[in-house]
């Protein structure tokens, strides 16, 4: 998602700065610099006049919930935050918005409420407790010259990488079936409707706070598993349960609670402010990004 952002940038702006924790270098009116995603650095010099800071910074959370993974989760999303955070309060001209990346995956599992930024029903457990962890960092910032904008982000469905990859990966060994019940929610977004959030939250001096990055419309897992197959033409998909995904989570090093947890939450607040999604229904949403 962060390349896709760059790209779908390069036409507002004369330079993009990307905070690497590989090599500096430069290509076009890219800049990269190196960072340590901990603590301020010369980087920092950057956040000066800035339009734009926009952190997508995090550990995937496709792994086991070892203790060391755990860690890396957390301070991948904290520590970043308050560096980012802190740089923008030392600088003289401060940036003018400030979008920082959250996770729907902060509302409690719920398969019939539907969860919006103001009645959202807030969760427990390992997953949620990062999301409140990384939000407070965010919102506990002071930088009063700056808008802030916390986008809690459902599913992104991309073409290159991503949870969509992976499920079509594993989809031509025949394992796009329902998982677990099926009747557990999937909240999602189009890529182009992520780029277009982002767009439209810079570009708009009323958002601001906290809003919700999904589709308008979640779906079943059974639904969704079977628009995967159809967009796909996958002929042949066996039903997994939940001792299935538990034991081939544990094989491929990941967890089975990133298929099995129920995300029911819609944008209401985005839709409010005016915003209009080009993919608001699954089908046609997977159909444009498998063909």
């Amino acid at each position: 998602m962060g390349q896709a952002l760059i790209e779908s940038l390069k036409d507002h702006f004369r330079q993009i700065v990307v905070l690497t924790r590989g090599e500096a270098k430069r290509e076009g009116k890219v800049k990269f610099l190196h960072w340590d995603a901990k603590k301020v650095g010369r980087w920092s010099n950057e956040m000066e006049g800035a339009d734009l800071i926009a952190n997508l910074c995090g550990r995937s959370v496709d792994c086991r919930y070892t203790d060391e993974n755990k860690d890396a989760i957390v301070k991948s999303r904290v520590e970043s935050t308050l560096a980012l955070g802190a740089a923008a309060i030392m600088a003289i001209n401060p940036p003018k918005v400030w979008i920082n990346a959250g996770s729907a995956t902060i509302y409690e599992h719920a398969e019939q409420r539907q969860m919006t930024e103001d009645d959202g029903l807030i969760g427990h457990g390992f997953s949620v407790d990062v999301c409140k962890m990384w939000e407070g960092a965010f919102n506990e910032t002071p930088v009063p010259e700056t808008r802030k904008v916390l986008f809690r982000f459902a599913l992104i469905l991309g073409k290159n990488g991503g949870v969509l990859q992976r499920l079509l990966q594993i989809g031509r060994f025949g394992l796009a079936g329902t998982c677990g019940r099926g009747s557990q929610q999937v909240s999602w977004v189009h890529e182009t409707d992520f780029l277009n959030m982002m767009l439209f939250a810079l570009n708009n001096e009323q958002i601001e706070g906290t809003y919700n990055c999904t589709s308008p419309h979640p779906v079943r897992n059974g639904y969704f598993m079977r628009a995967i197959r159809e967009a796909a033409h996958f002929p042949i998909a066996i039903p997994l349960k939940e001792w299935m995904l538990d034991v081939g989570a544990f094989i491929m090093g990941t967890e089975a609670e990133l298929l099995l947890k129920s995300r029911n939450v819609v944008p209401k607040k985005m839709l409010a402010a005016g915003f209009k999604f080009q993919f608001p229904y699954v089908t046609s949403a997977l159909k444009d990004l498998v063909r």
